[in-house]
């Protein structure tokens, strides 16, 4: 491994700074927290919170956020009997919140209560009929529970609702962004637009733009923004490591195999030798296939009983599998975890020592959100190693690694002007009360275009007039139409895939894979992962959504649907400049063969094919480059160059997760007629946002990917981060 260091760049300590309230707390409050001493954002954001005023507080992971959000709640419970609203992202969030809560809580006679889509329908009735002081809750249950019955069922919820926490502020971007700054106008016009919003971000380079898109306007309230961190830090060592990668004659056998190979070693090594470390990786197949490496190495090493305490954590496991994961390694049981990015947000997993992250995460955001998962004791000195992959982007990280901190964060894109999305949450709003007059610019804002002259809100508007989904109120406005009234049911917040294929063994579930990856990884044949077990895929159903697998003993092969093709279809502009054009496309992918590949030496062992339909949906691109074919230039093998650039360079200008875009590759030797154009579209059905957001920084964009691919090599065969 000698010379295979790149970088390597201490992040100092920090000390805390400590902040004093100049606000007063009620007795029993003050007396219940008394030993805790608050750091300088704390208490900045609860003096702001307490005096009247909207928060922003974006500070770095383990910064103290949910003490800061609580402290009001209680106070405002304590003082005046009021209530308050905490909205968390994803259930897990909310469950690891609700415990700490109670402690607090529950020795000054108050109560919580979670409700999400797991709550009973006895404690459903319970909480309608007695709310608590603190309701932890998502914003899919505000817009299909809470608000469809803000006049019945919970009526007495709501009523006495003050205040209104959102947490984990920065993933509410794109279309799912732009569906929750909706659904909080709706609240807050259910509120009688008077109610405080807290909310909590990581560090992310726009807290207060974002903040005003998201949040509703009006209420006479100002938003504070808070993002100096008071909290103390430990020193980090970030590493950058760039193994060697084979020359191009080799490159098929193993370019990113072999980096994953020694991803698996440095993971298995750090176990052994006692520190706890958390890997990322960006798909489920890397992860599974990791893990499954790390515990065999485990299994032969000097201590074989640390195989059975590392696990793999990714989305798919059923609930209660991700739960023993979480409680396993915030407890100690577990001595390191393979993951996907589903651990990047909040969940609390205790006190860890290392970050391995296997290739750059796409953006520094979520980069530093990763590596901030471990080193939370101040006294101690943590580790983030950055172990990079061919791709260009990671190349560039290897050769500049003090980029890693010099980069700026990258800013949170609100997704703005989405017609379709705001159309939608106007014929839920209106089947809550006529839309009035009043309404436009109160809504209009959900797109983010900042005042009353908004015509996203107009088009919209007259877009469910013609549908007749909305219809003239007898006392004025808009209503919504009889067969519109339970709209909300059918709007769903977050763009995900129309349908989850399941996956059984011996008739139970034991995982769930998402439509538009089933025929890549549930294909007849294939070896299918789940905590690096191996199942052979024995039976797949498209009519069901059902997979069959069974147990495998011992496997030495895995399987790869590296033999398919896409191809994207413009089908409406909506958007248009000289040279990038941004709309609706058609995307129909098919998967028509695997390989076999020899587990130890990565050679392929076999070719196989099947017969599947085509996956086909539709959704939003940003194309670019038209210009190429009517030039008649040959530029398909700079153009699969350039698209590969566009994918990698996409989360540094728009907050999002790698696996949120794809693209149409175009190969050098492929006999496909298909036009010559740099092209990126959102990776799954109806859209992301993230596509239209590249369009207003395609130009820079390019610019990043020209120099991104000026690789300084100089080999005239290339190398594996220019091919």
């Amino acid at each position: 491994y000698e010379g295979q260091i790149a970088h390597v760049e201490t992040v100092p300590a920090r000390a805390a700074t400590f902040g004093a309230l100049q606000s007063k707390l009620p007795a029993a409050l003050a007396a219940a927290t008394a030993g805790r001493r608050l750091w300088s954002h704390q208490a900045l954001a609860v003096d702001a919170a307490l005096g009247g005023h909207h928060v922003m507080l974006a500070t770095g992971t383990a910064s103290g956020k949910s003490l800061a959000f609580t402290l009001p709640a209680v106070a405002a419970a304590l003082e005046r009997r009021e209530r308050s609203l905490f909205l968390f992202p994803t259930k897990a969030l909310a469950q690891d919140q609700v415990a700490s809560l109670r402690e607090l809580l529950e020795p000054l006679g108050l109560a919580c209560a979670t409700l999400d889509g797991d709550t009973p329908r006895d404690d459903r009735a319970t909480i309608a009929a007695a709310p608590p002081a603190v309701v932890v809750t998502n914003p899919d249950m505000i817009h299909a529970t809470l608000l469809p019955g803000a006049g019945g069922e919970w009526r007495r919820l709501l009523e006495d609702v003050t205040s209104v926490v959102v947490d984990e502020a920065h993933v509410y971007v794109g279309a799912f962004g732009t569906h929750v700054a909706a659904v909080l106008r709706r609240l807050s016009r259910a509120l009688g637009g008077a109610a405080r919003f807290f909310c909590c971000s990581a560090t992310i380079a726009n807290p207060r733009e974002h903040a005003a898109r998201l949040l509703p306007p009006g209420g006479g309230r100002d938003i504070v923004v808070v993002d100096g961190d008071g909290s103390p830090r430990g020193a980090k060592q970030v590493i950058v490591w760039n193994p060697p990668h084979k020359p191009r004659a080799d490159a098929a056998a193993a370019k990113r195999p072999r980096t994953s190979r020694d991803a698996w070693r440095l993971f298995a090594a750090l176990v052994e030798g006692g520190t706890r470390t958390l890997a990322f990786g960006r798909t489920r197949k890397l992860v599974e296939l990791v893990l499954g490496y790390a515990k065999e190495r485990l299994e032969a090493g000097r201590a074989p009983e640390l195989a059975a305490r590392v696990a793999a954590y990714r989305g798919g496991y059923r609930k209660e599998d991700r739960r023993r994961i979480e409680r396993g390694l915030f407890g100690g049981g577990l001595a390191g975890v393979v993951a996907t990015n589903a651990l990047e947000l909040g969940v609390d997993v205790g006190d860890l020592d290392a970050t391995v992250h296997l290739g750059h995460p796409g953006s520094i955001a979520s980069l530093w959100q990763q590596a901030g998962r471990a080193g939370r004791d101040a006294n101690s000195t943590s580790a983030a190693i950055v172990v990079c992959w061919d791709s260009p982007i990671d190349q560039h990280f290897a050769r500049c690694g003090g980029d890693l901190l010099k980069r700026p964060m990258e800013p949170a894109a609100l997704q703005v002007a989405n017609e379709s999305v705001l159309a939608d949450q106007l014929v839920c709003a209106a089947a809550e009360a006529p839309l009035e007059a009043r309404d436009r610019p109160f809504f209009a804002l959900a797109c983010g275009c900042g005042g009353g002259d908004c015509g996203a809100y107009d088009r919209a508007l007259t877009m469910r007039k013609a549908d007749r989904s909305l219809r003239e109120a007898p006392g004025g406005g808009w209503a919504a139409a009889p067969h519109a009234a339970d709209h909300a049911r059918a709007v769903s917040l977050r763009v995900v895939d129309p349908v989850t294929f399941s996956v059984k063994c011996g008739g139970a579930v034991v995982d769930e894979v998402p439509y538009s990856r089933a025929f890549y990884e549930l294909y007849e044949g294939a070896v299918y992962l789940i905590q690096a077990a191996p199942y052979l895929v024995t039976r797949l159903d498209v009519m069901t959504h059902e997979a069959t697998v069974k147990r495998l003993g011992a496997c030495d092969y895995i399987t790869s649907s590296s033999r398919n093709h896409t191809d994207v279809d413009p089908e409406k502009v909506l958007r248009s400049n000289r040279e990038v054009r941004t709309g609706v496309v058609h995307v129909s992918s098919k998967v028509w063969g695997y390989r076999k590949v020899c587990k130890k030496t990565l050679r392929i062992l076999s070719m196989h094919e099947f017969s599947l339909p085509n996956l086909e949906f539709t959704t939003r691109a940003t194309r670019a480059l038209d210009a190429i074919a009517a030039r008649r230039l040959d530029a398909r093998a700079g153009l699969h160059a350039l698209n590969h650039a566009l994918l990698a360079l996409a989360p540094l200008f728009v907050l999002c997760d790698p696996g949120d875009v794809a693209t149409e590759h175009v190969y050098p030797f492929q006999t496909r007629p298909r036009p010559f154009r740099a092209i990126v579209y959102d990776a799954r059905p109806g859209g992301l946002g993230v596509a239209e957001e590249l369009y207003h920084r395609m130009g820079a964009l390019l610019r990043e990917a020209r120099t991104l691919l000026a690789c300084p090599c100089g080999l005239a065969t290339g190398c594996p981060a220019c091919l």
